[in-house]
């Protein structure tokens, strides 16, 4: 650990850096100014049988009197319950959480709650001062219900802020006091908070706080719920004003219901092929947001395989006249979930389901995705029970369920493998992931000489017998590959018998190691490694059917069988929406779409084909919109996504059903791939926002790309004139995509390079880097973010990849970005410096926050200034600037920085608008205690590296506003300096009066 500081005060008071003359600030109110009259608690009482406290119902309506300040609406709970030995504290608002792991809790109901806007719940949390669990990341949990005003529960597929649970509808963690970046005594009591959105037409909420992993009791104080907007001079709110969002506000943040269904008279028809003979399970969700509660009705058509429709009357439906078959979805409540379980005729191949209303002022939607199922005979779990069988006796329990056998009764293994296996749809197969992994990473090979290259790490042994536990690195992402056995397809590549049979016997020993729910890894059951592996292993079987000297059958038979018992799980995640809003689903979906195509003969295989085709289609819907623009932040994912729809787009050619989504995808890539282009910096990288694996060049994999999928994009003007890297000073604001970015290039000549992300932070495993930015100069990569990847690290690692402190941003006394989203407020132009101002949310309903911008148009230099305005007496903030590992940093006289690397050099000044600079210091690898780590990136090998970081701090009251100039040279920092004292600007950094 290398620490370096320099703190610069008087006897009484900082030292000013810079300082502008300071207007008067009146302190805006905050929540204790909001229980003062006319404010009036409501009285309680409890209910000693039911344990049950109700506060009279009371909400605050939004005020704010001072510019900047966020309107803020506090609710209390319109009731309390306590259950699994949860008790009342001594005190009012506190709450004793029992030791029934997960079912110890309070559960606290929120009525009247705004639509549409940002919340944050907290609460203090005090544990025992015995408590084992100290360093768990889930010692507690936090469960969110969305409710309709009559109480029944929305199912969101993905809410920003939270994550989808099994027990409550969304959940967030609760570190253990000693995983926490401040942890105090064994006894000492922090604050936890989250942050969410309220998606439409929630009008109540129900919020429960559950024993996770505590060993002993531990007390829950406080629990308060706001909801707030960020507000300026020009909106002034009136007390009866509900809370609402700005425009600019509103449209930074995803509509979490964008891809629900509004229903007409006219259908909105579904499509899935059947497994001859068994029902088929189709779940959802109606809402109704009008005062009539409107039904639905979902008519069905069943189709025979020539695709003709099938005469009426279906079993378990009603008819109609000019309607046909259908089931009726009546709406007694608000929200209200049905079941369709649909029998078909005994020739149906398929089924339609039209769902609609029968008035055209009903307002009804069809919250999607549906889930879809088999029977429970036909679930995974289920074939075979609790026997763990290889893949021969799987396909003989499967059998038993169909009604039409697969396998003959005393049939010989060749004779079974021809009836279950199409040798031509075999060998043209779909390598979706091999050709995803070529283009990210070109043609290297994952096996040679004996050894495995993987993840950026070197050589290692494959041994003679292995027990699929193997962690030679002790690296998660080796680990991915190691069990993803994509390195098959390298052993077997030279057509031998003996390298096929080695790779035949390789999958054997991984399945019969890995009986299903018993894996020797649990990274083995992770969405990406099995999509893969799905893949690798109908490489190996198609590399064996097609080679003269063939494995033995009853092996060839025991891999499809494992085979076939890998499209069950992943139909069966894919029919859930277990990874619903992630690219996770694309990846399975895909290789499920490669299995049905590779395996007709399999009975399932139609069904399979169905629903990877509908979920492929709902899951570029909820990723990329018809703009473009991503709902994933990550710009590694969003090229990975970009190039499984083209990849797709071409394997899905010779599928007639897979024309529709085709033509759904291609303008919408198109849209997708130009914006990527833009914002490439002159030396092939994307910025590394979101998760950011190290290791791979971004113009390469486009140029990849662009060669073997995206021929016919060369022709479309605005993609030709980006792939020609216009030279010149270029502004790239790209607020719909979370991007401002700008660049200075010409052939020859040093480039440079900004870009800062606007990104909604939406999921609670994403990064939270709202307004980190990167930065280049003079052809030196200066400013760069930490990266990193879910698949790569793990721990702690992990935990401060993700966090504010491994990004470029400011932190205000202490607490780190929580979810929300900052957005691009005005943009101008003093002389040749442009002036960005950026709003955001993200540090909760105590601050206003806005962070400037200011840089020359060759980007010689950058000024980056944070305001904070609070209600609380003193704020002070601390500035993160991480510097590429290879840059080194040192502090110079008068409160300066120099950073040198390739005989470049950048100057670091700081600069106050408002309040007082505290001093400046380099980090460099701190490590101890581990939830306090910093000065680190992502490095190769999915490991830390240590690197610079430089820390500035500023104070003030109710309000600080200061920052860094960073500059190559004397010109630009002359021309940032005047811009800076400039009166437009200074106009703005004062804000409305």
């Amino acid at each position: 650990m290398n620490r370096s500081s320099a703190n610069f005060r008087s006897a009484s008071h900082g030292a000013e850096c810079r300082h502008t003359p300071e207007r008067a600030i009146v302190a805006p109110p905050g929540d204790d100014a909001l229980l003062h009259p006319p404010f009036k608690h409501g009285s309680e009482t409890f209910d000693a049988s039911r344990r049950l406290l109700r506060p009279a119902a009371a909400s605050l309506d939004l005020r704010s009197d001072a510019a900047f300040m966020s309107g803020v609406k506090r609710l209390l709970p319109s009731s309390i319950q306590h259950a699994g030995d949860s008790l009342p504290g001594a005190t009012d608002g506190q709450h004793i959480i029992a030791t029934k792991n997960r079912w110890s809790r309070i559960v606290l109901n929120y009525q009247d709650v705004s639509p549409d806007v940002w919340c944050e719940f907290s609460f203090e949390v005090t544990p025992h001062a015995e408590e084992a669990a100290r360093n768990v990341h889930n010692f507690a949990a936090v469960g969110v219900a969305f409710l309709m005003e009559d109480g029944s529960s929305i199912d969101f597929s993905y809410v920003p802020g939270l994550s989808r649970a099994q027990i409550d509808p969304f959940n967030v963690f609760v570190a253990g006091p000693d995983a926490a970046s401040k942890a105090g005594g064994k006894g000492a009591t922090s604050r936890f908070r989250c942050t969410f959105f309220v998606p439409a037409p929630t009008r109540q909420v129900a919020i429960s706080v559950r024993g996770w992993r505590n060993s002993h009791h531990f007390h829950v104080s406080n629990p308060t719920l706001r909801q707030f907007v960020q507000t300026s001079g020009e909106e002034a709110f009136a007390a009866e004003t509900p809370a609402a969002h700005s425009d600019n506000e509103l449209l930074a943040t995803a509509r979490v219901s964008r891809t629900w269904k509004a229903l007409g008279p006219e259908p909105e028809w579904i499509r899935y092929n059947i497994v001859p003979g068994r029902p088929l399970f189709v779940r959802g969700q109606i809402v109704t947001n009008g005062e009539r509660k409107d039904g639905a009705l979902a008519r069905i058509v069943y189709r025979d395989e020539r695709g003709q429709e099938l005469p009426l009357p279906y079993a378990d439906t009603q008819t109609a006249p000019l309607i046909g078959a259908f089931v009726n979805v009546p709406a007694h409540i608000q929200a209200r979930r049905f079941t369709l379980e649909l029998t078909p005729p005994p020739t149906a191949a398929s089924v339609e389901i039209g769902f609609q209303v029968l008035r055209e002022d009903a307002s009804v939607e069809l919250v999607m995705p549906l889930e879809v199922s088999l029977e429970v005979g036909l679930l995974l779990e289920n074939i075979g029970g609790d026997e763990q069988a290889d893949g021969v006796s799987f396909l003989k329990h499967l059998s038993e369920r169909l009604p039409v056998p697969i396998l003959a009764a005393g049939q010989a293994a060749p004779d079974r493998l021809a009836n279950l296996l199409d040798p031509p749809a075999l060998a043209a197969r779909l390598s979706i992931h091999a050709n995803l992994r070529s283009l990210q990473r070109g043609e290297s090979r994952m096996f040679l000489d004996e050894e495995l290259h993987l993840a950026g790490c070197t050589g290692w042994r494959l041994p003679e017998a292995s027990d699929w536990t193997e962690d030679p690195f002790r690296s998660l992402a080796w680990r991915h590959e190691f069990q993803s056995l994509a390195w098959l397809a390298d052993i077997s590549k030279g057509d031998d018998p003996e390298s096929i049979n080695r790779s035949v016997a390789l999958a054997l020993a991984w399945s019969r190691t890995n009986p299903w729910g018993q894996p020797a890894d649990d990274l083995s059951l992770h969405p990406l490694a099995m999509a893969t592996r799905t893949e690798a292993l109908l490489d190996v079987l198609a590399q064996a059917m097609a080679a003269r000297t063939t494995p033995d059958s009853a092996s060839l038979l025991e891999l499809l069988g494992e085979i076939v018992r890998h499209g069950f799980a992943l139909a069966e995640i894919i029919g859930q929406n277990v990874f619903s809003h992630s690219i996770h689903q694309l990846h399975v979906s895909g290789s499920l779409l490669a299995l049905a195509a590779a395996l007709p003969r399999v009975p399932l295989a139609t069904y399979w084909m169905s629903l990877a085709l509908a979920s492929l289609r709902q899951g570029f819907d909820e990723l990329i919109s018809p703009a473009g623009t991503f709902f994933e932040r990550s710009l590694h994912c969003q090229l990975e996504a970009v190039s499984l729809g083209l990849i797709l787009e071409e394997a899905l050619e010779p599928i007639p059903e897979s024309a529709a989504l085709r033509e759904h995808l291609s303008p919408r890539l198109s849209r997708a791939v130009l914006n990527l282009i833009k914002i490439t910096d002159p030396g092939g990288m994307l910025p590394g926002f979101g998760d950011m694996p190290a290791g791979i060049h971004h113009a390469s994999w486009l140029r990849r790309l662009m060669t073997r999928y995206g021929q016919e994009w060369l022709g479309h003007d605005e993609i030709k004139a980006e792939l020609s890297y216009p030279r010149g000073a270029r502004f790239i604001p790209l607020p719909r995509q979370g991007i401002l970015a700008a660049r200075s290039y010409e052939q020859g000549r040093d480039w440079a390079y900004f870009c800062a992300s606007l990104s909604e932070q939406h999921n609670s495993h994403g990064h939270f880097d709202a307004t980190s930015f990167v930065f280049s100069s003079g052809g030196v990569r200066w400013i760069v973010d930490s990266g990193g990847s879910t698949q790569h690290e793990i721990g702690a690692a992990r935990n401060y990849l993700m966090s504010s402190r491994a990004h470029n941003v400011a932190v205000p006394d202490g607490r780190e970005q929580g979810a929300g989203t900052s957005w691009l407020h005005s943009e101008q132009s003093i002389d040749d410096v442009r002036i960005c101002e950026v709003r955001s949310n993200v540090y909760g309903p105590d601050y206003v926050h806005r962070r400037f911008y200011v840089m020359t148009d060759d980007l010689t230099a950058l000024a980056v200034l944070d305001d904070f305005r609070s209600a609380q007496g003193t704020v002070t903030f601390e500035g993160l600037l991480h510097f590429d590992p290879k840059t080194i940093v040192s502090l110079a006289p008068q409160l300066q920085a120099v950073a040198f690397q390739r005989q470049k050099r950048l100057y670091l000044t700081p600069y106050s608008i408002v309040g007082t600079l505290n001093g400046i210091e380099i980090v460099q690898g701190l490590s101890e205690p581990p939830s306090s780590l910093q000065g680190f990136v992502a490095g190769a090998s999915a490991r830390l590296e240590a690197a610079n970081v430089l820390c500035y701090r500023f104070s003030g009251t109710h309000r600080v506003s200061g920052g860094m100039i960073l500059a190559s040279g004397k010109r630009g920092m002359k021309a940032v300096s005047q811009a800076l004292v400039d009166e437009r600007f200074q106009s703005l950094a004062r804000g409305p009066t």
